[in-house]
């Protein structure tokens, strides 16, 4: 009797573990489909607002296209702006023909007014061949081309236009002389008066006892036989011409 009770409760444990492992199987089953379903519902409100999107941004790109027009002629030229600054330099100034050679220097001859002479010549160093383009606040005025040469006599000397021959020399820098005003346009030229800018020219330095030129010492040759040299002197200004084209070192 005892033994049947034991084959009945094996065979109900058994039916039991069958119907609870069903049970699991059924709950799984469910649950991954619900979890199918779910990430189908995601997919599906992704591709939709994804498509969504992609035809806003066609419309937006066709209304656009048809919005722009073809391109309309240039208009008015605006205000003209204010100067720019005053360029300053200093150094030695260096013609830029290079049928001179690459060393031909602005330089002076002793002495002051019309008995002194502007010209080129290989670069010596010295301090009659260098120079300072002038800024707004030196007290000799702007846009000067002061010389740094000292004779013990005279005060700073500046790059001037002679009145009646027109010829270059050096006379005291004055803030009211315009004739040693030079403006240093964009093309390397200095420009003096009117439309007229500085060159150089084949000339000659005769025998004067008046004029010198300044040797290593910064003292006065007196110039006893002719000494040709590239004479600077004022010609109307041509943006071609190299011989008219300068700039600093």
């Amino acid at each position: 009797m005892d033994s049947k009770k034991g084959v009945s409760l094996k065979i109900v444990f058994i039916i039991c573990g069958i119907k609870l492992g069903l049970s699991l199987i059924f709950v799984w089953i469910y649950l991954r489909y619900v979890e199918e379903r779910q990430i189908n519902r995601v997919e599906q409100i992704y591709n939709f607002f994804n498509n969504k999107s992609s035809a806003i941004e066609d419309t937006v790109s066709q209304n656009q296209q048809q919005k722009i027009g073809p391109k309309g002629p240039p208009g008015p030229q605006g205000a003209v702006g204010p100067a720019g600054g005053v360029f300053q330099a200093q150094g030695y100034i260096k013609n830029l023909d290079k049928s001179l050679g690459d060393n031909s220097f602005i330089n002076r001859t002793y002495g002051k007014n019309q008995y002194t002479h502007a010209f080129l010549q290989p670069n010596t160093y010295h301090t009659n061949m260098f120079w300072t383009y002038t800024s707004p606040d030196n007290q000799h005025g702007e846009n000067r081309l002061m010389n740094h040469f000292y004779d013990g006599e005279n005060s700073a000397q500046c790059l001037s236009i002679e009145k009646t021959t027109k010829d270059i020399i050096m006379e005291k820098c004055d803030k009211t002389n315009t004739n040693q005003k030079w403006f240093w346009n964009k093309y390397n030229q200095f420009q003096g008066s009117g439309n007229n800018c500085l060159s150089y020219k084949d000339d000659t330095l005769n025998k004067d006892n008046s004029l010198g030129l300044i040797n290593e010492k910064g003292e006065r040759n007196v110039i006893t036989n002719p000494v040709p040299i590239k004479r600077l002197f004022l010609t109307q200004c041509d943006t071609s011409d190299v011989k008219q084209k300068f700039t600093f070192i």
